[in-house]
């Protein structure tokens, strides 16, 4: 902001300084201010956000909510975004958008997916080439994998290098320089012999099974160390770390399940409704990027449900929110200023709870038990009992 003001001049009496007054400036040390000391001083000041609606501790039975709340910044403001948690304390994830399409590039039969923050990289086992894109979605080019790695499904990217599982059996890893240069190639275990999808964490490399639905762990010169069993995920497909766990995707249900490193399934995992077939997934930039291999695109999930770019310095802004579960919810939104400021609301988190709306029937006869929050119409020895 531009503020003009007018200089007026005002004549004083003007008194030298007398030897005592430079004798303390010169007996005191002085530091010169740095770049970062005025830009602490110009941006330190964190945005006030407050929470407006649903005010903490409501309770309904309506399931798309609408959520508001406003940001004031001394700077101007760059973003407002909304995050939901559920009882376990797991952010919501769900569908935001095609992120690109890659039809257009011959990118038709689309499985693993990986990215170094630059580009992505996708596989197509059909046509046996891995694709190369912006992370905006803007096709760069492809290269044929090497003769052996004829079906390349998963793809995860580590220290410089691409490493593609083949699904055939028995099969080996591939190794490629990310300019499509075929390296080498590392056995896998014997009984990982339907390998799917592949990622790196925590100084080893973690590849699927489809067959006998097992997560096998290697170290980085591809020697067996364990295996965890994928407990409820019927068609692993692809995998990502996030946040402390692996997040495995299932070709049958097109969900996307959520286990610890241990293999302990947490209990958690988000529908995938825009996205189907083998699904290949990656997390970046605050979302999911998972593989359609039937509508020939990337999808986008968020883990917060979500953000807002807003301008000036004073806004308000509101989300709507379709919740699939009953249950209890904490909600808070985080912002930032153009600065780099960013602060949470001053409220702190509100709780939100779900109730029953439909009608709940006791099958019983002459016993009547009828959930809290529900209606319900209960018909007993031909005697009608409504409420």
């Amino acid at each position: 902001m531009l503020i003009g003001m007018m200089l007026i001049g005002i004549v004083t009496a003007y008194t030298a300084p007398t030897f005592n007054d430079i004798d303390l400036v010169l007996e005191n040390d002085y530091t010169a201010p740095t770049f970062n000391d005025i830009n602490l001083v110009l941006g330190g000041v964190l945005p006030e956000i407050h929470l407006i609606s649903p005010v903490n501790e409501t309770s309904t039975e309506d399931t798309i909510i609408t959520f508001s709340s406003n940001i004031t910044t001394l700077e101007g403001i760059s973003n407002l975004a909304l995050y939901i948690w559920n009882s376990t304390g797991d952010s919501i994830v769900g569908y935001d958008r095609v992120g690109f399409d890659t039809s257009g590039s011959g990118n038709s039969k689309l499985h693993g997916i990986a990215t170094d923050e630059t580009y992505f990289w996708l596989t197509d086992d059909d046509n046996n080439k891995i694709y190369t894109y912006w992370v905006n979605g803007t096709s760069i080019d492809n290269f044929g994998t090497t003769g052996a790695n004829s079906k390349p499904w998963g793809i995860t990217y580590y220290d410089g290098f691409l490493w593609v599982t083949d699904f055939s059996v028995s099969s080996p890893v591939y190794q490629y320089w990310t300019n499509g240069t075929y390296i080498t190639s590392f056995s896998l275990h014997a009984s990982n012999g339907a390998p799917t999808g592949i990622a790196y964490y925590g100084g080893y490399f973690w590849v699927i099974d489809e067959f006998d639905e097992l997560v096998y762990k290697y170290n980085t010169s591809w020697v067996f160390q364990t295996t965890f069993q994928i407990s409820e995920t019927e068609t692993p497909s692809g995998m990502a770390y996030y946040n402390g766990s692996f997040w495995i995707t299932d070709a049958t249900d097109d969900r996307v399940y959520k286990y610890l490193t241990d293999g302990t399934y947490t209990g958690n995992y988000f529908d995938t409704p825009e996205t189907g077939g083998f699904m290949g997934i990656e997390y970046y930039n605050g979302s999911f990027w998972i593989t359609d291999d039937v509508g020939d695109e990337v999808d986008v999930y968020y883990t917060l449900a979500s953000t807002k770019q807003l301008s000036g310095t004073s806004n308000s802004t509101t989300w709507d929110y379709n919740f699939s579960d009953t249950g209890n919810y904490l909600w808070n939104t985080y912002g930032c200023d153009t600065s780099g400021s960013c602060a949470w609301s001053e409220e702190g988190n509100f709780s939100l709870e779900i109730t029953l709306s439909e009608f709940c029937w006791a099958e019983i006869p002459g016993k009547v038990a009828v959930p809290p929050g529900c209606q319900y119409n209960i018909n007993i020895n031909d005697f009608f009992i409504g409420t």
